[in-house]
Parts: structure tokens; C-alpha cells; sequence
């Protein structure tokens, strides 16, 4: 039943990738957005209101931006592909399943640190780039509630498989040292 729960959880993971990974806010107010989906498959951002997206859509300087810049994320292509066969693998395996979820957590989780932190550097050196134009609008890069969310539950997965490995390793030490029986012995009396 575990292992259906993990391969659940994997699923319910991949589907964080819908919502917002990436924000951009202008002076505190929310300015654009892209889900981790639009990262993987280089969709352009989203913007808040709809002057925004009619202005950007005429901008020569946007578009030529755009081409340049949108690229398929690696961060998200891989984060999706590892929980994606991590959901699948939980199915078919038999043994091992608590070590798997918890490799490809982590490996999830490392790959979306580094890319919080390649992403940060990248943005710090565009808003350096734009001079003047920085404090005119002092655009700021987050990261979106999407994001969040599968850093949480990769590490929610990491803790309940390692609880079960720690547990099975438990039992197993019961079994062999003979402390606790599978099955009771008819004969003996309670």
C-alpha cells in the first residue's frame, strides 16, 4: 500500500510543475510568472494584467529578448523526468523502493537548489546589465509557491521512506534475534 501512497506522491509532485515556479514583481507587485511547465517546454511568461501582455506583444525589444531567452529549462526537464520514472519504478519494482524514492527526492531536490541559485546569479547579472534602467524598474525575481511546494514534498518523501527503512531494518532485527514471532504458535496459551 506504501508504495502506491510513494508513487501518489510523485505524481501529486510532477503536477506542482503546473503552477507558478518562477515569479517577477515590479516594485513588489506581481509583474510576471511562469509554471514549471512553461520552464520545460521554453513557453514564454505569463503576465498580470493584460496592457502588460498587449505592450509586450508589440515590443520589438521583447520579442527579439524572448527568441534569445527562451530556452528548455534543464532544471525542470530533469526534475520531471526523475519523478516521473520515480512514479512509475514504484509500481514495478519489488525491492528497494524506499532507497529509489529517497535517491530520486534528493536528487530532485539538489537539482532544483542549484537551479534557484543559477537562476538568482543570472538574474542579479541581467539587472546589472540594465543600468539606469534598474532603478527605474526595480524588477525582482522569486520563486513561486510551485516550486515550494515539490521542495516540501520531496523532503515529506525522503522522511517517510527513510522512516520506513528504519523500520523494516527494525523488524528484521526482531525477526532474527527471535523477539518478535510472524505468526503466533497455536499451542501456547494467553
Amino acid at each position: 500500500m506504501r508504495y502506491y501512497a510513494n508513487s501518489g506522491f510523485f505524481v501529486i509532485t510532477i503536477l506542482f510543475f503546473l503552477l507558478p515556479f518562477l515569479e517577477i514583481k515590479c516594485k513588489d507587485e506581481p509583474f510576471a510568472h511562469m509554471s514549471g511547465i512553461d520552464l520545460a517546454l521554453k513557453k514564454g511568461m505569463t503576465f498580470t494584467n493584460d496592457e502588460t501582455t498587449s505592450y509586450m506583444k508589440d515590443s520589438e525589444e521583447f520579442k527579439s529578448l524572448q527568441k534569445n531567452q527562451n530556452k528548455n529549462d534543464p532544471f525542470t526537464i530533469i526534475s520531471i523526468s526523475l519523478l516521473l520514472l520515480a512514479a512509475i519504478l514504484q509500481l514495478i519494482l519489488k525491492k528497494k523502493r524506499e532507497l529509489l524514492s529517497i535517491i530520486v527526492s534528493g536528487t530532485v531536490i539538489i537539482v532544483l537548489i542549484i537551479m534557484q541559485i543559477t537562476y538568482k546569479i543570472g538574474w542579479e547579472k541581467q539587472m546589472d546589465e540594465m543600468g539606469s534602467m534598474k532603478t527605474m524598474f526595480p524588477l525582482t525575481l522569486h520563486f513561486g509557491y510551485g516550486y515550494w511546494l515539490t521542495i516540501v514534498f520531496c523532503t515529506a518523501l525522503i522522511a517517510l521512506n527513510t522512516f520506513f527503512v528504519l523500520n523494516n531494518r527494525k523488524v528484521k532485527r526482531a525477526l532474527s534475534a527471535n523477539i518478535i514471532h510472524p505468526f503466533p504458535n497455536p499451542e501456547q496459551q494467553i
